[in-house]
């Protein structure tokens, strides 16, 4: 490379750095500025239409919980002589694990979709191969039909369950946004209760049944109670849907005089987000894949990858999802004359 090529590239590695740092300050004085705006104590009159518009987003966690726990009511039932479905141990193996293997796929198309048509869509358009999922489940006469079933089932909450949390992160103020994250893995959690308590006295068809209502009330609850995302919203272009959606949110606020509403403060933080965030794409798309590359082999950018890396293949290497799929099987040798599957909970 020539010299006056060498000293333009180191130029424009210069200027690139100098607006990534540029972009940083500004980052941080945008987020001091959302912490700003909510300072003040939290009445709970107020804040109710925030918590319940996530809490309906994170409602869907109780058909994953469902899903999940399902195959350990399910497989002790079709081990019985007396069922109308034979599964050899092969079959039953794959009944519990596929809902996994379809899993990434699921979240695969969901961020695609919650980026294009909106997270609260997303969540929509992800109860429909939820409900199919469970109807062939329901009226499964073969072991293929029951596989399909799960399949649809693990493909619709992984693709639902990540909008609903990128959902609450961007509606929800910080005060209350670690409590109503923790809504997901709690309903999710209750999910599996559930299911084991149905499967103690109820047919596994039934159980199917009843979960399509889980799947249904809250997508249903969804579509005339959860505005859509405002920062998502904002992101498209959509700028009154935006300004409607941070009025229902925050519809209760009192207004003081001289002074901008809770809607219009969060509004105003989020134009200004937005509008690092589009510098910082055009930014990037101006230095190219090597920028990108170099960016990546910074601390910053592949630090956490491995950190996060090393976290999920410890949580998944620790039998979480064996011990949910055979709970009811390992506490048969061991139920004490007690029903099994309330040994389970």
């Amino acid at each position: 490379m020539d010299p006056y090529s060498l000293s333009v590239e180191q130029e424009a590695s210069k200027n690139i750095e100098e607006n990534e740092r540029e972009c940083f300050k500004d980052a941080i004085v945008s987020s001091r500025s959302l912490n700003k705006g909510f300072v003040e104590p939290i009445r709970l009159r107020t804040a109710v239409p925030e918590i319940v518009s996530c809490v309906l987003a994170a409602s869907f966690h109780i058909v994953v919980g469902l899903s999940l726990a399902y195959s350990a009511i399910l497989i002790p039932q079709l081990e019985s002589p007396d069922s109308d479905v034979k599964a050899t141990k092969f079959e039953t193996s794959w009944i519990a694990s596929i809902i996994v293997v379809a899993s990434p796929i699921g979240s695969l198309l969901g961020g695609f979709l919650m980026e294009i048509v909106g997270r609260v869509r997303t969540l929509q358009i992800g109860s429909i191969p939820c409900i199919v999922g469970w109807i062939l489940i329901a009226l499964g006469t073969n072991v293929p039909m029951i596989l399909f079933g799960r399949v649809l089932t693990g493909l619709a909450t992984a693709m639902a369950t990540s909008p609903a949390i990128v959902y609450i992160t961007e509606v929800a103020r910080p005060e209350l946004r670690g409590s109503l994250l923790s809504f997901g893995p709690t309903l999710a959690s209750f999910g599996m209760v559930l299911a084991y308590l149905q499967g103690a006295y109820i047919n596994w068809r039934l159980v199917a049944w009843l979960c399509i209502i889980y799947a249904v009330v809250p997508i249903f609850l969804i579509q005339f109670l959860v505005p859509e995302s405002p920062v998502w919203l904002v992101s498209r272009g959509r700028i009154d849907e935006a300004k409607k959606s941070l009025e229902k949110l925050y519809k209760s606020e009192e207004k003081q005089p001289g002074k901008l509403s809770a809607a219009e403060q969060h509004f105003t933080t989020i134009m200004k987000e937005n509008e690092i965030k589009l510098s910082e794409q055009r930014r990037s798309k101006h230095g190219g894949t090597s920028t990108k590359f170099r960016a990546f082999l910074k601390p910053t950018g592949w630090k956490p990858m491995i950190i996060l890396f090393l976290f999920f293949l410890f949580q998944q290497f620790s039998g979480i999802y064996i011990t949910l799929f055979y709970a009811v099987t390992w506490f048969q040798p061991m139920s004490w004359g007690l029903t099994t599957i309330l040994n389970t909970n």
